[in-house]
């Protein structure tokens, strides 16, 4: 071998001995141990510190909140009206501990005319869940439209966030001359307090149409706890009170 393919043996060995003692001062002061934190798909993640081994839920694993009823206007007297949407979730890994949502209102000209906005939630899998703006005050205003918008989706497994048990006992719907009553209780068979039970009704007329919506709210409702609620509405023509709906949510603490 010729000197200067010795010095140039010697010269890479000495320059692989340099990177390997480096690498491993890199390892031991300087690497950062993988978290859900570090900005990188890394550890089994399904995304970018997402999925996986991270609590955070990748946007790509979850379906978007469905509209299944992009809104209804209901009018319980001249002054007043109730929005009325119903959404459903496809998911049934995963449940929004919160959502927003936005009614907006149209005239007849489709001019935007104002906006509603509000919270609510949903259960991995549900696929009744009713929003409703119940007896809003709107006097000498015309709305001939409304549509809905979600957002701001906060997923999580549907094992962290379960549905309470939740039962409706005893419902009645009478209907008068002075208007629609529903009564009944709601019992709390889950082992929570329950801080609210929203309960809404959904009247329908003789050609099953939804004519009427209303709601009532039960607070802090203790574990294995029967109590009564009821629920009002103005009068509507031609009522089916037999057809009543009801259904009730409430979120999990």
């Amino acid at each position: 071998m010729t000197r200067r393919a010795k010095q140039v043996l010697y010269s890479s060995s000495y320059l692989v001995v340099f990177l390997l003692i480096s690498f491993f001062v890199y390892l031991i002061f300087f690497k950062t141990e993988a978290s859900c934190f570090d900005k990188v798909q890394n550890q089994g993640e399904g995304g970018v510190d997402c999925g996986g081994p991270c609590s955070e839920i990748c946007r790509s694993e979850v379906k978007p909140i469905e509209i299944v009823d992009e809104g209804r206007i209901l009018r319980p007297d001249e002054s007043h009206l109730s929005l009325l949407s119903k959404v459903r979730n496809p998911n049934l890994d995963y449940a929004a501990r919160s959502f927003t949502y936005t009614f907006s209102l149209y005239d007849d000209k489709g001019s935007l005319t104002q906006n509603l906005s509000g919270e609510s939630f949903i259960y991995a899998g549900e696929v009744d869940r009713y929003i409703l703006l119940a007896n809003l005050n709107f006097p000498n205003k015309e709305v001939s439209r409304v549509s809905i918008k979600i957002q701001d989706e906060k997923w999580v497994k549907a094992e962290d966030f379960p549905r309470p048990k939740i039962n409706i006992q005893n419902k009645e719907t009478v209907s008068g001359s002075g208007g629609i009553e529903v009564q009944g209780r709601v019992v709390n068979l889950d082992s929570v307090i329950l801080p609210a039970v929203k309960i809404i009704g959904l009247f329908y007329g003789q050609f099953g149409q939804i004519a009427g919506a209303s709601e009532s709210e039960v607070q802090d409702l203790i574990p294995n706890e029967s109590r009564s609620f009821s629920i009002n509405h103005p009068p509507i023509l031609n009522i089916n009170p037999k057809a009543t709906h009801i259904f009730f949510f409430s979120r999990r603490p």
